[in-house]
């Protein structure tokens, strides 16, 4: 991709890293970069042997992430948010039960079995994790910053 993304503000400079690093070990990287929407299309068709995107949740539950991201029900050719295509049926037996489970605590079990997995097999890479920051003067009152990094307005006054 050659637009930043909150996740990943300069990603041809971070092609550029990776290649080198990965030229270190002798494996060869040819970048193509593609615009945002070409990038999105590639990458759900699996048109790639290796591939930089991200994902900002949308709802601060893990499932947003890990059955979404690497689960083998999102990695179908076309419309793939598993763009790694990576299916691990220990892992979507996993998911299906966490996505099953009401307790809090017991989802979080399941969840640290299935990144266990992800640990071991490592489908991908994790670069960064960004933070989504806000400020306002004092006399702002009642910005929302909602777990997706949205901000809204809609209750702000003044004083």
């Amino acid at each position: 991709m050659t637009n930043p993304r909150p996740y990943l503000p300069n990603p041809i400079r971070a092609a550029e890293l990776i290649k080198a690093d990965l030229a270190k070990v002798g494996i060869p990287v040819e970048i193509i970069p593609n615009e945002w929407g070409s990038h999105l299309i590639r990458a759900s068709h699996g048109e790639h042997e290796m591939a930089l995107l991200g994902w900002v949740g949308d709802n601060g539950d893990a499932d947003n992430f890990l059955y979404v991201l690497l689960d083998k029900d999102t990695a179908t050719l076309g419309s793939a948010l598993n763009t790694c295509f990576w299916k691990n049926d220990a892992y979507h037996g996993l998911m299906m039960a966490a996505r099953r489970e009401l307790d809090p605590q017991k989802r979080a079990t399941i969840y640290r079995k299935a990144q266990e997995i992800i640990f071991k097999e490592a489908p991908m890479v994790p670069l960064a994790h960004a933070k989504a920051l806000a400020a306002c003067r004092t006399n702002v009152e009642g910005p929302q910053c909602e777990i997706n990094g949205d901000i809204l307005f809609h209750n702000v006054t003044l004083r």
